[in-house]
């Protein structure tokens, strides 16, 4: 599986990290700072991993909330309007252990 996260640039150490463990349980994410390079045409990138991806993870904390808000972002909506689409059956549920998938 692979997984775009959607996320507020306040937030960026901690999505990197959540990146990571979702790494280290096999699921492949696609995150900006991996994905997106120096001269790339950032809307473009963004919805090329859109299209390639199964799931997406849209990522809201409180110390982000009136900045950029995640949920309102085009990649959110376009997220949100996939999985309703494809009525998407597989979640992600981050817990204090780390993640589960089902």
């Amino acid at each position: 599986m692979r997984v775009f996260i959607s996320h507020s640039s306040k937030d960026k150490p901690a999505v990197e990290a959540l990146a990571l463990a979702l790494r280290e349980r096999g699921i492949e994410t696609w995150l900006d700072k991996w994905m997106i390079g120096p001269g790339d045409d950032i809307v473009d990138k963004i919805n090329a991993g859109l299209e390639e991806v199964q799931a997406g993870l849209i990522v809201c904390s409180a110390g982000a909330a009136g900045v950029e808000t995640p949920a309102r972002l085009p990649e959110a909506r376009s997220i949100e309007e996939n999985a309703f689409q494809r009525r998407c059956r597989r979640r992600l549920k981050p817990t204090a252990q780390g993640i589960e998938t089902g």
